[in-house]
């Protein structure tokens, strides 16, 4: 379910994370809501809040094998997550020209409520230029630090 109206959004959805090797299934669900600003200038800025919600503890592995945990804490003698899931994302972009091509600066921030350490995580980028049509380009770059379980 989404809402927009031209300032304001807000996301919402529900679905079933599915695992077909493991036959595991867990409902998750997310919440989203921000703001889109515009200059006269030119800049856009777009932030929000987001949350996203996977209650795994005691559940078997989601993505590729059985004992595929991808950094995510574990319990080895089971082969199921330790923790839930329960991330608050603070997110932002800023669009401008520069030299008069299209850039872009963006920083992302998560922390898992379930978690008492390794809960946290950012990305820190950029973008310049813009490769939509044949024969245009654009570079971008990102830094992420992300904590073993910050996120799913």
């Amino acid at each position: 379910m989404a809402w927009d109206n031209g300032r304001y959004f807000a996301n919402a959805m529900g679905n079933w994370v599915e695992s077909d090797s493991a036959k595991t299934t867990e409902f998750a669900y997310t919440l989203q809501a921000g703001l889109k600003w515009r200059s006269e200038g030119g800049l856009k800025l777009t932030a929000g809040i987001g949350y996203y919600r996977f209650d795994t503890a005691g559940k078997g592995s989601f993505f590729g094998d059985d004992d595929d945990f991808f950094g995510n804490s574990f319990d080895p003698a089971t082969n199921t997550y330790l923790l839930d899931y329960h991330e608050i994302e603070l997110f932002a972009d800023l669009g401008f020209e520069l030299a008069g091509r299209p850039a872009m600066v963006f920083a992302d921030y998560v922390q898992n409520q379930d978690a008492d350490e390794f809960d946290t995580g950012y990305a820190l980028g950029f973008k310049y230029g813009s490769a939509k049509a044949k024969g245009t380009w654009e570079f971008g770059y990102a830094y992420q630090d992300l904590e073993a379980d910050a996120a799913l």
